[in-house]
């Protein structure tokens, strides 16, 4: 019975094992942390689902920053309440279009931003962000190298300073290759 060694072994064990039954295991632990770390480390989406919804929102951050995690868990982990569940689910690869241009219009700048400087973003989450009051936001868009030209002409006229520079920057660049 692995309860019977310490949390400390069972975390450990959780980042180096690759037995899938022994991660099955642990992912249904009474200690939070090594929950965490199954759902950091694990390559099985089926077990990813069932610890998205864990009570323990460390564990559901895990889920969300997991590449493994399926597109459909990601989804609804973008409906958290809490804000870096939401970051991670922005960040990840896996997240699909739809639930991009959805978190594009979170009420935290952290998640606007991470949806910016997601490479999958879709263009319509990137012209969203092209407007956004934060000026952060609009620098992520024109980071972003699948902003279109178009937008980073409009950008290169934006109100911030730091914006149109970079935007032109990058339309000088474009122009140059």
């Amino acid at each position: 019975n692995l309860n019977d060694y310490s949390s400390e072994f069972r975390r450990h064990l959780a980042e180096e094992t690759s037995s899938l039954e022994i991660l099955e295991m642990l992912a249904d632990d009474k200690d939070p942390e090594v929950r965490r770390v199954v759902a950091i480390f694990l390559h099985d989406s089926k077990i990813l689902d069932k610890l998205a919804t864990d009570d323990v929102w460390q564990v559901r951050e895990g889920v969300a920053g997991n590449p493994h995690t399926s597109a459909k868990t990601l989804n609804k982990l973008a409906d958290d309440e809490n804000m870096r569940i939401r970051t991670k689910v922005a960040r990840n690869s896996n997240t699909l279009f739809a639930t991009l241009i959805r978190l594009a219009d979170d009420r935290e700048l952290s998640i606007r931003i991470s949806v910016a400087r997601n490479l999958n973003a879709p263009s319509e989450a990137l012209d969203m962000l092209a407007d956004d009051v934060m000026s952060l936001v609009r620098q992520s868009v024109v980071e972003n190298p699948n902003t279109s030209l178009e937008m980073l002409e409009k950008l290169a006229a934006d109100d911030n300073k730091m914006v149109r520079k970079r935007a032109g920057q990058k339309l000088k660049k474009n122009k140059s290759s």
